[in-house]
């Protein structure tokens, strides 16, 4: 099967598991999953997850974007560490 957008991966994969099931693999609520149903939308960062889970090999490289995986800088996490203990030390 050709997977050409997240829908229908999301599709096959409730046919496969449970709303419970596919929330436990994504580490998400249910909640959120039947969120998910009830507007038929679904991010695209889950594609990846989908076809992981489905095990389907994909020959395309996926983007930190299409992942949704930012990270912070690290000045910015030193500056935010560093604010922290200024703040923790004075509770």
């Amino acid at each position: 099967m050709e997977y050409n957008n997240t829908i229908d991966l999301f599709k096959e994969l409730s046919e496969k598991y449970t709303i419970q099931k596919i929330a436990c693999f994504l580490g998400l609520h249910k909640g959120t999953i039947l969120r998910w149903v009830e507007k038929k939308e679904v991010p695209n960062n889950y594609k990846p997850d989908f076809l992981r889970i489905l095990g389907v090999k994909s020959d395309k490289e996926t983007s930190v974007k299409e992942k949704d995986q930012y990270y912070t800088k690290k000045e910015v996490a030193k500056k935010c560490l560093s604010k922290f203990k200024e703040v923790a030390i004075n509770l």
